[in-house]
This record gives structure tokens, sequence and C-alpha cells, in this order.
């Protein structure tokens, strides 16, 4: 078990570093068009913040559903876990748009960060098929 929280520590530490530098690419972006406020940091951090504890739950759910004797009640575990952590996404993203102190659009492309980080991992050999 030790070691299945170590794999999920490790790889979520991956998606934090990459979301990380992808926010702060995305700042600059955001600096050379002249659209860099408070409100564009605040939302950016919302985003990572979000899409990075969703793929560690995601690993959490994993490691927990593959103990299961069931797979069915594996599959509905997964299920309820995507729903809920699909909610806390759409939650934090609709917070950032309704705040006055946070801009929604960096919070909503910040979610797609992990995804990125995964993609360039995967071309750059970091991680097998």
């Amino acid at each position: 078990m030790k070691q299945q929280e170590d794999g999920i520590t490790k790889n979520t530490r991956f998606i934090a570093i990459g979301s990380v530098l992808l926010g702060i690419a995305m700042f600059v972006i955001y600096g050379f068009a002249g659209m860099l406020s408070v409100k564009v940091v605040i939302g950016g951090l919302m985003g990572i913040s979000i899409a990075v504890g969703n793929f560690y739950l995601l690993g959490r759910t994993i490691r927990k559903t593959i103990t299961f004797d069931d797979p069915d009640a594996a599959k509905q575990q997964m299920q309820l876990s995507y729903r809920m952590r699909m909610m806390m996404q759409l939650g934090v993203a609709v917070a950032a748009f309704l705040l006055p102190f946070a801009d929604g659009i960096p919070c909503v492309i910040a979610l797609v960060f992990p995804r990125i980080t995964i993609f360039i991992m995967q071309i750059t050999g970091q991680i097998k098929d």
C-alpha cells in the first residue's frame, strides 16, 4: 500500500510541477497581451489547484478500487468518483466566474494543464504507453 501511495504522490508531483510551469507560461502570455492582473493570477491558481487535486483524487480512487473483489462495485465507485470530481471542478470554475476577485477564463484553461503535462511526458518518453 505504501508503494502505491508513493506512486500516487510521485505522479501527482509531476502533474503539479507541469501544471505550475504551464500556469507560469499562461501568465507570461497574459502579460505580453497586457491583460495580466491579480484576478487572472487568482483564477489561474484556482484552476491549477483543483486540477492537481482532481488528479490526486483519481489516483486514490484507482488505488481503492483495485482492491475490490466485485468488478461492478469497482465500476460504480469509479463512476461515483468521476461524477464527484467533475462537480468539484465545475463548482470551482463557476466560482471563479462569479467571484469579483477571480477571473474564470484562466481557471478553466488551467483545468487542462494535467492533460497537457501527461501528453508532454508521453512524447518525451517519460511515460510509456
